[in-house]
């Protein structure tokens, strides 16, 4: 996918920066990684025969939303924080470096992991096999939730991290309600009332004490499997502190019982399944906003989200 923040470099450029993080060695080949939305990814060979992963953040902070912040340094803590804490599949940082020297932006080294995206692979597997992979990754993410925070928080601003889920997602809330209204996207109810409606549920939110690590972006393109098994969870720069609701796979166009039988969830809860229309309103509002920021190509992600928007809020609004 095309966007604005993607910071792509130079052949030139590229060896600098292999050079400076592993100690002289020279690129043999290299490809861009084209999947993702946001930051430049690439696939680099080293003379020496090893295979690397180089992600490059965004150099222009205007073309970021304001949830979107210090996300390579959040990527970093969460992968490594992952790899200490669980037997968790995922790549290792081999390099990070923020000091923008020879380049205009942080950027950081991973483990190259041979694997195809679970998205680019659905259309060659059978029925069953989806199922499994479905159940996998319900028991990989129930996982990962073993992790604990003390507050609730982004990794990247932890900073501003708060006391209660319910701050939390105000704030966040709050945020991309702001971005939208900056660039005046057409969202098709007015911006005022999605607040107000949320302040009405602001109980829903009690029941949830104790933040989890929430991956947040666990769609299917960044999920790798090999032989029909997961081998990897990619694209960590969104981590969070938060309600284990908020994992992208319990939204409502992708939540599958597969999952939830994996992860270990028969049921909701009338607060959770508040909680889970709220959290699907929020990724609707940012998959509607954020092409205004990053320049796409075109509106289909901004109509298809609008599409699942719509009903979920006249609900929330009667």
């Amino acid at each position: 996918m095309m966007s604005y923040t993607k910071n792509l470099q130079t052949d030139q450029a590229l060896q600098l920066l292999v050079y400076r993080a592993f100690d002289g060695a020279k690129i043999k080949s290299h490809i861009e990684l084209t999947e993702g939305f946001c930051n430049a990814t690439y696939k680099i060979e080293l003379e020496s025969g090893k295979r690397v992963v180089l992600k490059i953040a965004p150099a222009r902070v205007d073309s970021l939303m304001s949830y979107e912040i210090n996300m390579m340094q959040a990527e970093v803590a969460a992968m490594n924080l992952v790899n200490e804490k669980t037997q968790l599949l995922l790549p290792k940082v081999l390099y990070y470096d923020q000091t923008k020297m020879g380049c205009d932006s942080e950027y950081f080294f991973m483990d190259w992991i041979d694997g195809n995206s679970f998205s680019s692979s659905k259309s060659s597997m059978s029925e069953e096999e989806i199922k499994s992979i479905e159940v996998e990754i319900g028991e990989y993410i129930g996982a990962l939730h073993t992790i604990k925070g003390n507050k609730f928080g982004l990794l990247g601003n932890m900073c501003t991290s708060k006391e209660t889920l319910f701050s939390f997602f105000e704030q966040l809330l709050l945020g991309v309600l702001q971005d939208g209204m900056d660039k005046k996207i057409d969202i098709g109810v007015d911006y005022d009332k999605v607040h107000t409606s949320l302040l009405r549920d602001k109980a829903c939110f009690h029941d949830v004490t104790e933040s989890v690590l929430v991956h947040w972006d666990t769609w299917e393109g960044n999920w790798l499997i090999k032989d029909h098994a997961v081998i990897g969870l990619i694209d960590w720069e969104r981590a969070l502190f938060g309600d284990p609701l908020m994992e992208d796979r319990f939204r409502s166009h992708c939540k599958s019982e597969h999952f939830l039988r994996g992860y270990g969830v028969k049921e909701f809860s009338h607060p959770e399944r508040v909680r889970m229309a709220w959290y699907d309103i929020y990724l609707y509002l940012i998959m509607m906003i954020e092409g205004a920021y990053r320049g796409y190509e075109n509106d289909e992600l901004y109509q298809w989200a609008k599409r699942n928007f719509t009903p979920i809020i006249k609900e929330l609004l009667a």
